[in-house]
């Protein structure tokens, strides 16, 4: 009799007895089935949440300050959930959840972090979307300088959203209520009128790089980038062409992360960040340097590549003009229940971007 241990995987009894009796029939199928329910049951428990590993504070006795069913989630999953915000942290809870009268059920908890360890929110119109809404993310402490370590909360808000509750009786639209809530548990707003956001890559991840006043943050995919003012070393332009350009980002202890595909028309809005808050721009530092290079190998310094750079500083500059001139003249893997439509617009991230996750 052949081993069907394997089978023990199976939760539905009834396929079990199909594969057994198929196998009696064809003992040659073994292998393949078991290959095929060995597979099966690792993918699937890649999917699950780490429910014990993500969840940091004891659920409260009391109700919610504020309970907002089923939001479009981005980060930490991509999925419909509820979000439920206490005086002591902040729980991402499965949808089912939606009245503030009693407490959730622990084993519907996705995730939940503490207020202490956030370093902020942000409220920003969500890009490129056709219907008005706003995106919430909530920025946790991370270790100092390294932005890779930022495991962020990413949910959009529809304009057209109404339904919430809470104890503390928030009143106004949805993100009215939930910045009062955020406020008075003194968490940091990190962003202001004066942020703006590019169209972004970074390798083959698409997404947006937004410049806020406390830093800059890309999104929205696992693990959001986010690196504040004070731990950015320098930032530098590379790849320049008539309608692209690249921005490598240096923070202090880590290594250079570059961004692509940024289109002219971000250049003087980002220069002009750049130079208002004080960050370097050493990409001509960092031309002179790679000549220097090659005059101490030898290599001939009048033409080649350097020629090829220097004429992409020129077309910057030129390219620059140019858009000024116009502009005086024209006036981001999807979960079964995380759904698209005409009041909650979410495409599956702001860009649709993608998704493969960042370990």
């Amino acid at each position: 009799m052949a081993n069907l241990a394997f089978l023990d995987t199976l939760s539905d009894p009834s396929i079990r007895v199909n594969i057994e009796s198929y196998i009696s029939a064809h003992p040659d199928a073994l292998p393949i089935f078991k290959s095929l329910v060995s597979h099966l049951t690792s993918t699937s428990k890649r999917k699950q949440p780490d429910v014990s590993a993500s969840v940091n504070i004891p659920i409260p006795a009391s109700p919610p300050l504020l309970l907002l069913p089923a939001l479009s989630f981005f980060v930490p999953q991509r999925k419909k959930l509820s979000l439920a915000v206490y005086p002591s942290g902040i729980m991402l809870v499965q949808q089912s959840y939606t009245s503030a009268a009693k407490p959730p059920d622990p084993a519907s908890i996705v995730y939940s972090t503490d207020v202490a360890s956030l370093q902020g929110y942000m409220h920003l119109s969500t890009p490129g979307r056709a219907v008005k809404s706003f995106l919430f993310v909530l920025i946790p402490d991370t270790t100092p300088g390294d932005p890779t370590k930022s495991d962020a909360i990413v949910f959009v808000i529809p304009d057209s959203a109404s339904t919430f509750s809470g104890s503390s009786h928030p009143s106004g639209d949805p993100s009215d209520a939930i910045m009062k809530v955020f406020n008075s548990l003194h968490i940091p707003r990190l962003d202001d009128s004066t942020a703006f956001f590019a169209d972004a890559h970074r390798g083959t991840k698409d997404g947006f790089l937004f410049f806020l006043p406390s830093g800059v943050m890309f999104g929205f995919k696992k693990p959001v980038w986010f690196a504040v003012q004070d731990s950015i070393d320098a930032i530098s332009y590379s790849s320049i062409t008539r309608n692209t350009f690249n921005l490598t980002i240096t923070v202090v202890g880590m290594d250079p992360v570059e961004f692509s595909m940024i289109d002219q028309a971000s250049f003087a809005e980002i220069d002009a960040y750049v130079k208002l808050w004080g960050l370097s721009d050493r990409s001509m530092a960092e031309e002179h340097r790679a000549k220097r290079a090659l005059k101490q190998r030898g290599q001939d310094t009048s033409g080649g590549e350097l020629i090829k750079a220097e004429q992409q500083w020129n077309d910057q500059v030129l390219t620059k003009d140019v858009h000024s001139a116009v502009d005086e003249d024209d006036d981001d893997e999807e979960d079964e229940n995380f759904e698209v439509d005409e009041e909650d617009d979410d495409g599956g991230s702001p860009s649709e971007p993608s998704s493969d996750e960042e370990a």
